[in-house]
């Protein structure tokens, strides 16, 4: 699987990068096949203010298109946990929703 995690106007910053692509290997592992490639993208939201980061993930592949989840918290770190863990969610509902329509059909 292809990672690319940017800093969009803020520093980047190596253990938020470890982290976010140790997360994402942990939950993508099972679905290798399915996912070929991950974008992750951090925003400061407040600009020069304290806090408010945005981080938005797109995971790609042959059979799920293109998926998207972002969350917005003072923490980085939350906004990473809290948007990959609901890109996988929205990997699996995709693969689910792809099998019960190969049964219907």
């Amino acid at each position: 699987m292809n990672i690319e995690v940017r800093f969009v106007h803020l520093d980047s910053s190596d253990s938020l990068r470890d982290h976010v692509v140790a997360r994402l290997h942990s939950h993508l592992d099972r679905l290798d096949r399915e996912v070929t490639e991950a974008r992750v993208r951090f925003t400061d939201v407040n600009g020069a203010k304290v806090g408010g980061m945005r981080c938005h993930v797109t995971l790609s592949g042959p059979h799920i298109g293109q998926l998207d989840a972002a969350s917005e918290q003072e923490s980085a770190y939350v906004a990473a946990d809290e948007s990959v863990d609901a890109a996988v969610q929205a990997v699996v509902r995709e693969l689910d929703r792809r099998r019960s329509q190969r049964r219907a059909g």
